[in-house]
């Protein structure tokens, strides 16, 4: 939405999960803009090559294998294109955070999301060496990545609905899902007074299609 408030237009949008696909259009409907919204990955998409002006994925690249899917990027991207990806990683690996501690005995045994990237390593988007590389070797240029660190403030009923967006808890039966996400919000309530701070990274990397592709 922020891409169309900027003026945007036309926008193409791939989204391959039907019910988030079906929202982002209701949320687009009425908007002057052109807007495409491509029910599908990322990896299957019929795109024109050397075409868009901007390309970009928010908290999503984790899904998609770093180098077929850059070089899909560079790709449609028309010389001189933007490229940029996003993440808000909910937790800082430099700062001590005491919900996290208290609680990840409860979500260790989950399905690890790629987001946490590999082992011995930081999580996928904060791996500045990894990404970096990756988008050098894809073939894009002015490589860039910009850090801030703030604070999320969440009560018991914030935790428990910021939680079940999370791919390892949304993927649980419904039963262990309201479980967990009941255990979560009363250890907001009762460790934590009903107020907790996550410590937030949000980082994005940068990069541009040489003119000369």
């Amino acid at each position: 939405m922020d891409l169309i408030a900027g003026g945007a237009d036309p926008v193409c949008a791939i989204e391959p999960n039907p019910v988030l696909a079906d929202r982002l259009r209701g949320a687009v409907r009425g908007s002057r803009a052109t807007i495409e919204v491509m029910e599908t990955a990322f990896e299957d998409t019929q795109l024109p090559q050397n075409y868009f002006d901007l390309a970009v994925a928010a908290t999503s690249f984790h899904w998609i294998s770093p180098a077929p899917g850059l070089a899909r990027v560079r790709e449609v991207l028309r010389p001189g294109g933007a490229w940029a990806m996003w993440w808000n990683v909910f937790g800082d690996p430099e700062r001590a955070d005491p919900f996290h501690h208290a609680t990840h005995r409860l979500l260790e045994p989950l399905h690890r999301s790629p987001s946490a990237g590999e082992n011995g390593r930081p999580p996928f988007a904060l791996d500045v060496e990894k990404r970096t590389a990756e988008l050098t070797w894809s073939g894009l240029s002015e490589v860039e990545h910009r850090i801030t660190r703030w604070p999320l403030v969440l009560d018991p009923d914030g935790v428990r609905s910021l939680y079940a967006t999370f791919s390892p808890v949304s993927r649980l039966p419904e039963s262990e899902r309201r479980a967990l996400l009941d255990t979560l919000a009363g250890v907001a309530a009762t460790q934590f007074a009903g107020r907790v701070e996550r410590n937030m990274v949000m980082i994005v990397y940068s990069a541009h299609k040489p003119e000369d592709m």
